[in-house]
């Protein structure tokens, strides 16, 4: 039945369809590869953060369920340092890499100084060019390497 979904999946995403996962789909990733990155990279500043699945980046900053906004479509996770907290938003997971990718990038969020994440931008260090965002794309590429763990070590 997975590989059935995965072909689908994979014909839409060929056909440029909207393709989301599930929050349950989304869940079994993270629950197969996160102790496994923790175990790789080791606890973040603040020990391992929590990781929590939500529908929306608005309705999860707002507290009001169905909120959406202008990046609503776009938010995939986000790393908040005071909450010690990764927060995936499933609806926009198009596979596993998607979601393997954005829990590498926010975990390397998690080993970072947020004081200064924040003296890089007053720098002029804004979006893409920030050094932390430069190593948290970094980490990503190795999102192969959870793959291969979570399929049960065959390549």
């Amino acid at each position: 039945m997975r590989l059935l979904r995965e072909y689908i999946r994979n014909i839409l995403v060929e056909q440029d369809e909207p393709v989301t996962m599930t929050q349950g789909e989304v869940q079994l990733i993270v629950d197969r590869v996160f102790p496994q990155i923790v175990q790789d990279r080791g606890p973040g500043r603040q020990g391992v953060p929590k990781i929590e699945l939500h529908a929306d980046i608005y309705a999860r900053h707002s507290g009001i369920a169905g909120m959406k906004g202008e990046v609503s479509g776009e938010a995939k996770a986000e790393f908040v340092d005071e909450n010690n907290a990764i927060y995936v938003y499933f609806p926009n997971m198009k596979n596993e890499e998607d979601v393997i990718r954005s829990i590498l990038h926010e975990y390397e969020h998690a080993h970072q100084d947020p004081k200064k994440y924040e003296m890089y931008r007053e720098q002029g260090f804004d979006g893409l060019d920030n050094p932390y965002e430069v190593d948290a794309r970094r980490a990503e590429e190795k999102w192969r390497k959870y793959l291969v763990a979570s399929a049960g070590g065959v390549p």
